[in-house]
């Protein structure tokens, strides 16, 4: 299971404008906000819709069930883990995301609809941080 996020050219079009007035810090201030709220703002999404399993014991929407790879303009949300039967493992979330397997017949695509969701409040957050900045700078 993954989401993965990166700027897109609609969202640089909605920024563009406040980009342009600090050309040598957009890039800079764009990956401190995706680190420091953007995979905040998509994992709390992404959890919320991971559903609580039938079993005893601790559950992905209860724990950290992530890793994220940072990357220019962008980052990777990841389940944690690999093969279900590894300790603190949650690789089982690509099942019910893919709707694979007997016991999950349809796709809930909870990764992508997570990102879907989060992506206006990322954007804004962005737009804040360029727009702070630039008051800084002025």
């Amino acid at each position: 299971m993954s989401a993965k996020y990166e700027i897109d050219y609609s969202d640089v079009s909605r920024l563009e404008e406040r980009i342009t007035k600090i050309p040598n810090e957009s890039e800079k201030i764009i990956n401190k906000a995706l680190e420091d709220q953007g995979v905040r703002m998509v994992v709390e999404e992404i959890t919320k819709l991971i559903k609580t399993g039938e079993r005893p014991g601790r559950h992905a929407n209860q724990s950290k069930w992530e890793t994220v790879d940072n990357f220019n303009l962008g980052f990777d949300v990841k389940s944690r883990g690999g093969a279900a039967k590894n300790k603190g493992s949650f690789g089982y979330l690509v099942f019910p995301d893919q709707g694979r397997g007997p016991r999950n017949p349809i796709e809930q695509r909870f990764s992508e609809r997570g990102l879907d969701a989060a992506e206006p409040r990322v954007v804004e957050s962005l737009a804040r941080d360029i727009e702070k900045k630039i008051q800084e700078v002025l």
